[in-house]
């Protein structure tokens, strides 16, 4: 951690908390092994925005979508983790450290319960929850409408927002689909209007509702939300780059990779060599 801070990195991106990377790792997100990075970002202050959990519908067989099973987001087997279990993990991290300053993505997968949401931030004073849409996200708040507006005033200093614009996502959908998460963020902070999501995404919007509603935020609020909260926790610019200490490291992890590789042969391993030779 140190060593990433050193290069200019402005944060971290944790994803081993998605049940299917917990599952692959095998290793508690509390366990010993994780103990020296939790002390470093404590002791540094370097943020981090964390994955963890999903929907709560993927550990349902009979809830689950269609499109979420050909992922391998079907979790209700019995050979991955519980949300429950994942949540313990978060639990004990922080009882451990306290002050660690992280963003929980897709609101922390907690929208079908705004109660628990808000005891978990009142406990935890350094955490935020970023407004990265998952598929479950603005139809659970849309459920409880008045119920939501009323948090996002009372916690608008701790909401962060996010759209999920990644290579995946433009792969899936091209450029719209990135456009549409963020048409869908905004029109839903922004506007009182009830709309659906954009036609490369439509598969969003669930059985029961006609819409999804939007909450009207005022210009206060969704400062903080697009930006001010945000610049609080990473500075108001971003860290110089250490070229040469950037590609020292790189050239590390290829070695480690590399060697790995030269075990066992792995399907995904082999893949990131390539990139790596092919630059």
């Amino acid at each position: 951690m140190r060593a990433l801070r050193a290069i200019g990195f402005d944060g971290l991106k944790l994803i081993e908390g998605k049940p299917t990377a917990r599952k692959r790792f095998g290793i508690p997100l509390d366990a010993r092994e994780y103990e020296g990075m939790w002390s470093a970002l404590e002791e540094m202050a370097f943020p981090m925005v964390f994955h963890l959990g999903d929907p709560e519908e993927f550990w349902d067989p009979v809830r689950v979508p269609d499109w979420a099973r050909r992922n391998g987001w079907f979790y209700g087997d019995g050979t991955f983790p519980t949300k429950e279990a994942l949540y313990a993990e978060v639990d004990h991290i922080l009882e451990r450290h306290p002050n660690l300053k992280i963003i929980f993505a897709h609101f922390f997968f907690l929208s079908a319960d705004l109660e628990r949401a808000g005891r978990f931030l009142d406990a935890h004073p350094s955490v935020c929850f970023d407004l990265t849409p998952g598929s479950e996200m603005y139809n659970n708040l849309t459920r409880t409408h008045e119920a939501t507006r009323r948090f996002f005033l009372r916690y608008q200093d701790r909401l962060i927002y996010g759209t999920d614009t990644s290579m995946w996502a433009i792969r899936q959908g091209g450029i719209e689909r990135p456009l549409s998460y963020a048409q869908v963020v905004r029109t839903f902070l922004e506007t009182d209007r009830v709309f659906t999501p954009p036609a490369v995404i439509a598969h969003w919007l669930q059985p029961g509702l006609d819409g999804l509603h939007g909450v009207a935020l005022p210009r206060q609020a969704l400062d903080k939300i697009y930006h001010a909260n945000f610049q609080r926790m990473y500075g108001p610019a971003p860290a110089a780059l250490n070229g040469a200490a950037a590609t020292a490291e790189m050239e590390r992890i290829a070695g480690e990779i590399n060697a790995q590789a030269a075990a066992k042969a792995d399907p995904d391993i082999d893949g990131i060599i390539w990139v790596r030779k092919g630059r």
